[in-house]
């Protein structure tokens, strides 16, 4: 809520709209759904593999949270209106855009927890009666004023637009692939790359174990010999780029070749949390799937290809 306050304090004192993107991110976490679905889980820690599903379940997550947050701006628009409230549609979208964006958040939630809710997996099925739940509520009725119909909402129904569809595809392939350890096509992460959210340095703090989607290049060769485990951010200052592990499967930070800091750095016409190296002539950069998922891309001075990598975040 913190958040809200800010905008809406600097937008009553002249000062210009959050962008779309960083209100949906930081409105998706105090919307209350992640904070409600997390303490479920919590109570489901003898749910088999959730640790290993958590990728998966926290991005679906997302997607649902997302979701929640643009049907509570069509619902409180005009009282928030009123109070002079930034939300969804005073920065830009249009009702049926928001309307068509949260379907198509919704669809995503669905779809990424497809696999686990087949089998019945609990934490899955209980995120997504979780959403619907939500989602339906703010269909019905008003929940500042309860009972009381929620007729300017009820939008044509629209089907997901293509392109969103498309990328919610995507990114649920790609994180099939990081949870199977299978090869992925260059041209597809590519695309992917560039369709994705920057990600803010904030983000990153904390240890994320890393592997290609590749494994015969120079590079991923070579990170492969050196038993390369990940990353770990601790500030933007102080980034050790090269956890190994020893033979007995213990992580340390490999020095010989330096540490690395963060730094905002325009790639590919977006500006993004970048990781530079001390003392190589690398630049690792990074697109947000999920709050635990990066996809990551390694710039190699001298090097035509890029070389994709991912990272996922050590609980």
């Amino acid at each position: 809520m913190q958040r809200e306050r800010e905008a809406t304090e600097a937008v009553a004192a002249g000062g210009r709209m959050p962008r779309l993107t960083d209100y949906l991110r930081h409105g998706a976490r105090t919307i209350g759904v992640e904070q409600q679905v997390t303490a479920l889980w919590a109570l489901m820690d003898d749910a088999p593999g959730i640790a290993l599903h958590l990728p998966v379940l926290r991005g679906a997550l997302r997607h649902g949270a997302i979701a929640i947050r643009l049907l509570n701006d069509l619902r409180g628009h005009h009282r928030e209106r009123t109070e002079g409230k930034a939300d969804a549609l005073a920065i830009g979208l249009s009702a049926p855009e928001a309307y068509d964006r949260a379907e198509a958040a919704v669809e995503a939630c669905r779809r990424a927890l497809a696999p686990l809710t087949a089998t019945a997996y609990v934490p899955a099925v209980a995120l997504e009666r979780v959403i619907l739940w939500h989602s339906r509520m703010y269909h019905r009725f008003d929940p500042v004023r309860p009972g009381r119909a929620a007729d300017a909402f009820r939008l044509p129904r629209k089907e997901p637009k293509a392109d969103m569809e498309q990328e919610a595809d995507m990114e649920q392939e790609v994180l099939d692939a990081i949870a199977s350890g299978r090869e992925y096509e260059p041209t597809k992460l590519a695309e992917l790359f560039d369709r994705l959210e920057p990600v803010d340095a904030t983000l990153l703090t904390g240890t994320w174990k890393g592997d290609g989607f590749e494994f015969t290049s120079e590079n991923a060769v070579l990170l492969a010999q050196m038993r390369w485990y990940g990353k770990r951010f601790v500030d933007a200052g102080h980034v050790e780029p090269l956890l190994r592990l020893d033979e007995d499967g213990q992580v340390f930070s490999y020095e010989e070749r330096g540490l690395a800091t963060l730094h905002e750095v325009v790639f590919r016409g977006k500006p993004s949390a970048a990781m530079v190296y001390d003392q190589l002539p690398v630049i690792d950069h990074f697109r947000r799937i999920t709050d635990d998922v990066l996809l990551c891309v390694m710039d190699k001075k001298g090097d035509p290809a890029d070389f994709y990598f991912h990272l996922t975040r050590v609980p």
